[in-house]
């Protein structure tokens, strides 16, 4: 099929997908026996570990080269908004907050901190 689906699910698909094998390969590189994962969650991944809760908002993109990571990203906005939502459920000084993506950070944004 040479012609774009308008309604295609395959970029929600391969996110999933992503998510999932992101989630195992993280659990599986955890060295304590106490760890646990969980999908969709209080955020895309959520590791539980030795008392400490980590939230990972994954942005995955089908592009070669996805745009640059800024502050004006709308994924970097989107991702505060969602931690932000959150944040009753959570217990700050026991949790850490991860923005994973395939893109790089611009070179030339305040963004480098992340």
């Amino acid at each position: 099929m040479d012609y774009p689906n308008p309604h295609s699910a395959d970029a929600s698909a391969l996110g999933f997908l992503y998510q999932a094998q992101y989630a195992l390969l993280r659990l599986w590189k955890e060295q304590s026996d106490d760890a646990v994962v969980f999908l969709e969650t209080l955020d895309d991944v959520v590791l539980k570990t030795n008392g400490e809760t980590i939230l990972e908002q994954l942005k995955h993109s089908l592009s070669e080269k996805p745009d640059a990571i800024t502050v004006a990203s709308l994924n970097v906005w989107k991702t505060l908004k969602a931690w932000i939502d959150v944040l009753p459920n959570l217990d700050l000084p026991r949790t850490w907050l991860h923005l994973v993506t395939v893109a790089e950070i611009s070179p030339n944004s305040p963004s480098k901190f992340f």
